[in-house]
């Protein structure tokens, strides 16, 4: 198997290579600065291969990138990464050819499971209706993670991270936080590598530490949570809910 790389980021790119190499055996990689020399390489590349390209680069625009390797019938395995910021351009890279998009930042972990799906053909992208849900899945990540923020609850906890896949799932499916006992905690221990009472002790810790920060008591009310009106920290499951709410009235 063939890997190819085109990222912005050397330290980015040196992880991912290095985190590749681990999943796959023997796996031979080539990191590429160039869109031309990256294209003329995918001339002997097949469906067995695969690319991780960034969205944005600082020589070469990626649609044109994904147009050329399309053009030349190359049917390698396109996986891009966009940062949250970039959610207008997602749709362009699907439909010039990318197979799969991964919103940054993302959990390596998480991202070679999907990838590995996909080199087995068990995930397929409908490019004519999935480019929207990735669209509107990183606004509502960007939206999630700038709430959180204003609450005091940063990206370095893991209750972070457990809240703002919680708002993504609950924002598509709301009958993830219906149960959140029964439905969100699994949920997250399956997806994070993770028992269910470390994702609600997470999640707990996470709200608790951030109330008791005063200067971030504008981001709760925002959700809701005047502490004029609740003496006690929000409930994991109250918090949650209040989150995908707030998001949904932005994200529509």
């Amino acid at each position: 198997m063939k890997l190819f790389t085109y990222l912005k980021n050397p330290s980015e790119s040196k992880i991912i290579l290095e985190y590749a190499k681990d999943v796959f055996d023997g796996v031979n990689i080539t990191d590429f600065t160039s869109g031309e020399s990256l294209i003329e390489e995918c001339s002997n590349a097949n469906k067995d291969d695969l690319l991780i390209i960034d969205m944005i680069l600082d020589f070469d625009n990626v649609e044109e990138v994904l147009s050329g390797i399309r053009g030349i019938g190359c049917e390698i395995k396109i996986v891009v990464l966009a940062g949250v910021e970039s959610e207008i351009l997602i749709n362009k890279a699907i439909e010039a050819g990318g197979d799969y998009v991964a919103l940054k930042p993302y959990i390596l972990k998480e991202l070679f499971a999907t990838i590995q799906s996909l080199m087995k053909g068990e995930f397929k992208l409908d490019k004519q209706c999935d480019s929207q849900v990735f669209v509107k899945r990183s606004m509502v990540e960007k939206e999630a993670s700038k709430a959180l923020t204003d609450c005091g609850i940063l990206p370095n906890v893991k209750g972070f991270r457990y809240l703002k896949f919680a708002a993504k799932e609950g924002f598509f499916d709301f009958s993830v936080i219906d149960g959140i006992t029964k439905n969100l905690y699994p949920l997250l221990a399956k997806s994070f590598d993770t028992s269910t009472e470390k994702a609600e002790r997470a999640i707990r810790h996470a709200i608790e530490v951030a109330w008791k920060k005063e200067k971030f008591n504008s981001g709760f009310e925002k959700l809701g949570f005047s502490k004029e009106v609740y003496t006690k920290r929000p409930k994991n499951s109250e918090f949650v809910y209040a989150l995908v709410e707030y998001v949904k009235n932005i994200v529509v």
